[in-house]
């Protein structure tokens, strides 16, 4: 039997297939646990009645320009593997279905149990969509405005205290300044005392 090799240039050609569509590509899945790790304990959450959501945006991950999705359904809560498998397939389907409803670039990693299993797959459907294109986007842009309203505070402190030091400095120079001529006058009055005028618009009275 003969057995083709991948060479380097086949595999990167599968990192960049096309993702358009109803299909579930590799390279829109969590792999490895370091990517579910990373989720879960950074991402923000939602809790609906049927699924559990975490999310994290992936701008700073490299090689990644697209949505991922991980699926836990743990053994505690589904015991029989024919229903892990079951609820996972559900879930894909959705994802792959709907993909204009998904936020860009962001890790999305769901968690099932047995509601999602047991409830009607339109009802899981609604649940998800409702993350996608409601909650999600909520989320985004708060965090956007408290982001931009910190940088904003943080840059009216730094103007405020560039001022302060100018005012400080200015300050400085002009107690320099004015101390000059202070002790130039002490030194005049080590001088001697100056002699004292004569009083001559009171003798002119006088007469």
């Amino acid at each position: 039997m003969h057995l083709t090799r991948r060479t380097p240039s086949s595999r990167r050609t599968a990192q960049v297939e096309s993702i358009a569509g109803e299909v579930f590509r590799p390279r829109e899945r969590l792999k490895t646990q370091a990517d579910f790790t990373r989720v879960q304990n950074t991402g923000r959450s939602f809790n609906g009645k049927l699924v559990r959501i975490k999310w994290c945006d992936t701008t700073d991950v490299p090689d990644v320009d697209n949505t991922r999705l991980g699926i836990k359904a743990p053994k505690k809560l589904l015991r029989r593997a024919v229903d892990r498998n079951s609820v996972k397939r559900r879930v894909r389907d959705i994802f792959r279905k709907n993909k204009e409803a998904w936020p860009s670039t962001c890790d999305m990693l769901v968690f099932c149990g047995e509601d999602a299993l047991r409830a009607p797959y339109a009802d899981v459907k609604a649940e998800m969509l409702y993350w996608g294109t409601n909650y999600a986007p909520k989320v985004a842009a708060q965090s956007a405005a408290n982001r931009a309203r910190k940088e904003a505070k943080v840059a009216a402190q730094s103007a405020s205290s560039r001022g302060e030091s100018r005012g400080a400095v200015r300050a400085r120079k002009g107690g320099r300044g004015g101390r000059g001529p202070g002790r130039g006058g002490r030194g005049g009055r080590g001088r001697g005392k100056p002699e004292p005028e004569d009083d001559d618009d009171d003798d002119d009275d006088d007469e």
